[in-house]
């Protein structure tokens, strides 16, 4: 396996007790790790230009999801799906856009619940005024991208229906 560098998320599938790692500069490219064998594998699939942060394994749907975020830009607005072999299946815009804090506020945090995605991010002054927390928590409907706010994560709607 060659070096890799720029990693920008991590995931475990426990359902098949792998991990995947993704990285992201000029080429998005995928790693998987099998604990049981120690085993490395660079997957096939590769983009060019597709910025990404956080990365997860969702066993309901089984795939990954990672979110699309360039350094410069002020807010979360996409989320890809890929397939376990690293390539990409879909892509839906959030709704609302997420701001982001600046890149030294702490890394965003993306994980699989049941059919949703929650998302953990920094705080962030404007977004978070009034909201009585220190992280931005969301839950995110990765079919429709529909994205719900709440101030700590046990009020956020899971369920299969959004509230």
């Amino acid at each position: 396996l060659e070096e890799f560098s720029w990693p920008k998320g991590l995931a475990f599938d426990a359902v098949n007790r792998r991990v995947y790692i993704v990285t992201s500069h000029v080429y998005t490219r995928f790693y998987v790790y099998d604990p049981g064998t120690s085993d490395w594998q660079r997957l096939a699939a590769e983009h060019r230009d597709l910025p990404l942060v956080a990365l997860t394994y969702s066993a309901a749907h089984d795939a990954l999801f990672a979110l699309a975020h360039s350094p410069s830009a002020a807010r979360l607005s996409t989320v890809h799906r890929f397939n376990t072999l690293g390539a990409l299946t879909g892509t839906v815009d959030l709704s609302p856009a997420i701001p982001v804090p600046d890149r030294d506020r702490g890394p965003i945090q993306l994980q699989a619940s049941g059919s949703w995605l929650v998302l953990i991010m920094p705080a962030h002054e404007q977004r978070d005024a009034g909201m009585g927390s220190a992280a931005g928590v969301f839950a995110v409907d990765p079919a429709t991208g529909t994205v719900f706010r709440a101030p700590r994560l046990q009020e956020l709607p899971l369920e299969n229906q959004p509230q």
